[in-house]
């Protein structure tokens, strides 16, 4: 009896060994067919593939169509009354001379009105005494008929306004020149990648990464210059500056990695 168990417990260890050595067997297969797969990829990252990455630049030129300048208006008053009565005069007779010039309403933008107290320090009480206020507006105006923008400037400095800024030329739409300039910084990039790949005996395939430089057009600028101490609300003859708009060039830079195949 003892017997027939120990042939029943044995033929049990060894059909336990057996399917040991048949998994045994299948996990080298796996692992051997994993290593010959792995072969070519050998070198390579497991992460990223191998990449080819390029600059690319695209310029636009374009003849600015607008000039922007700004000014300030500063009355005082011995009551509020008195002060906004004063400025808005002044700013209403020189938005009156800019509309009679053909610059639209659109065009001219109160940029801030402000109203300030004034006081006066007495030394001898060591106080401060409300001696009226100040009103401050400033408007910024865009000239579209940018050869005339230099006669405007002029002409609204004779004022008696308390800040005139320079001229700014800049073009109305340059986002559309920016997306000019990218697709040309784009398909520059695109042609070195092609000529690279030829050289380098490999071929490209999917982007893997895109990136834009940011870059700020450059625009012609004039310094801006301060009027102070009054003057009549009449305008004044001045002689108009001869200013040229000259030429604005906007660039794009772009960097695009290409991925590699072979």
């Amino acid at each position: 009896m003892n017997s027939f168990w120990q042939k029943i417990r044995g033929g049990e260890r060894d059909a336990s060994l057996a399917l040991a050595g048949i998994v045994l067997a299948v996990y080298l297969v796996v692992l051997i067919v994993a290593g010959i797969m792995n072969i070519g990829q050998i070198g390579k990252s497991p992460i990223y593939p191998t990449s080819l990455p390029v600059d690319g630049k695209g310029e636009v030129m374009a003849v600015p169509n607008i000039a922007s300048f700004s000014y300030s208006v500063v009355e005082e008053g011995k009551d509020v009354a008195e002060a906004q009565d004063k400025a808005t005069k002044k700013n209403n007779a020189i938005i009156d001379y800019l509309k009679g010039k053909n610059i639209d309403a659109k065009d001219i933008k109160t940029s801030s009105y402000n109203i300030y107290p004034k006081y006066e320090y007495n030394p001898t009480t060591g106080k401060q005494t409300l001696n009226g206020y100040e009103v401050n507006i400033s408007v910024a105006v865009k000239v579209r008929k940018t050869d005339t923008a230099g006669e405007i400037l002029s002409q609204v400095g004779t004022w008696g306004v308390s800040y005139v800024s320079g001229l700014d030329f800049t073009v109305d739409d340059v986002d559309a020149l920016k997306r000019e300039a990218r697709d040309l910084a784009i398909e520059d990039a695109k042609e070195q990648a092609r000529v690279l790949a030829k050289k380098l005996g490999v071929h490209l395939g999917d982007i893997v990464s895109y990136y834009e430089v940011e870059d700020y057009p450059s625009y012609p600028m004039y310094d801006s210059y301060d009027y102070y101490g009054g003057g009549d609300m009449m305008a004044k003859e001045a002689v108009a500056p001869q200013i040229e708009s000259g030429e604005q060039k906007i660039t794009a830079k772009v960097n695009i990695s290409f991925e590699i195949r072979d």
